[in-house]
């Protein structure tokens, strides 16, 4: 199944699952491919448009390096990253880039689905860049709903008000009117709002995104593993000898 396939190991240690994503990730089935190219690309657009404050070019180079991995390894017509600008070295060269249309950061979202739908015609799941505790079983949730008759769109809400996913079958004109970006009722009103489109909805878990050194200390605790909870601890020892 589609959740058999893309569900980690998790008696493994969280490099070695990161690792073997890579390397399966061209012998995915359609459905899984789905999930990966929809993640990695949406979180290397939301890099481009709103890097965290203070992050130096090597630490956002090392956060995209795996998505960009598990992208290129995928045998697919086609691989978009929706970026604002020039790529980088960081870019293999089967990549595609998409760019990104001008405008309010909610026109910005809704451009990237249909320009992506444009291209490929397969459901759309956006997610950001501020949640790396994220794991693929939340990931497999969205897309398995997105696959399944009778849902039309997905939402993962964040902590703070916010969101941290959404999924869609298709574009749909109008998605983001009137739902205000980065407040604490920002999931409240996009919820709404998918309802009054008539859009069936599934809720993902709620999950801590980072906005604040404390949430990412506290997310680094909860993926002790993970690149993002490295890069914490280098900060900290970091700001530990200059103080």
């Amino acid at each position: 199944s589609l959740v058999r396939e893309v569900t980690d190991d998790k008696s493994l240690e969280k490099t070695e699952r990161k690792r073997l994503q890579i390397e399966h990730a061209g012998h995915a089935s359609p459905g899984a491919k789905i999930i990966k190219i929809a993640d990695k690309t949406s979180n290397l657009r939301a890099l481009a448009v709103s890097p965290p404050k203070g992050w130096a070019d090597a630490r956002k180079t090392e956060y995209l390096d795996w998505a960009i991995q598990v992208v290129a390894r995928c045998r697919v017509r086609r691989r978009l990253v929706a970026l604002d600008g020039a790529p980088g070295p960081w870019l293999p060269s089967n990549c595609e880039v998409m760019p990104q249309r001008p405008g309010p950061f909610a026109g910005r979202l809704e451009g990237a689905i249909e320009d992506a739908w444009a291209r490929n015609g397969l459901p759309v799941l956006l997610i950001g860049m501020d949640t790396p505790q994220l794991e693929v079983a939340l990931l497999e949730s969205a897309a398995q709903a997105l696959l399944t008759p009778g849902v039309d769109a997905s939402l993962g809400p964040a902590e703070d008000g916010g969101y941290w996913l959404l999924g869609t079958r298709r574009p749909v004109s109008g998605m983001f009117a009137g739902v205000p970006m980065s407040t604490d009722r920002t999931a409240q009103v996009q919820l709404a709002r998918l309802g009054a489109l008539a859009l069936r909805c599934s809720l993902l878990p709620m999950l801590r995104d980072v906005d604040t050194y404390a949430d990412a200390l506290a997310v680094a605790r909860s993926a002790p593993h993970s690149v993002f909870a490295s890069a914490i601890r280098a900060l900290g020892a970091a700001v530990e000898t200059h103080a």
